[in-house]
């Protein structure tokens, strides 16, 4: 792994730790190494979802690696975690200095927080 990828995960980490200090309890953050997409989650904050570190991208993940003309940014699409509970997601791509994604932060809202009736 070359140092300035190294770099870019390792703020990827800062942020994603950050905005899921901001927002706990009702928000996950994870990143995930898309130049590993079969064990691409490398870090969770606030891990509501249940899954593990090493647990392989999802869809979105791999339609990313796979054209770097994929948006950037796919925010506020409904989501759910395994147990049924509603999610708003959003999903972040991060790309080297050449222009392929190496990285995404993903946030996942978990709604059911915010369940009144």
């Amino acid at each position: 792994m070359n140092l300035k990828r190294i770099q870019l995960l390792l703020q990827a980490h800062v942020v994603a730790e950050g905005i899921a200090a901001t927002f706990v309890p009702f928000c996950e953050v994870a990143v995930y190494d898309l130049l590993d997409p079969g064990n691409a989650i490398i870090a969770f904050y606030n891990n509501l979802s249940g899954r593990p570190i090493g647990d392989p991208t999802t869809g979105r993940g791999f339609s990313s690696v796979a054209d770097p003309n994929h948006p950037k940014i796919e925010a506020n699409y409904a989501n759910r975690f395994a147990d049924g509970r509603k999610l708003k997601s959003i999903s972040i791509g991060i790309k080297d200095s050449t222009g392929i994604y190496i990285a995404s932060a993903c946030l996942n809202v978990d709604l059911s927080f915010f369940d009144v009736f």
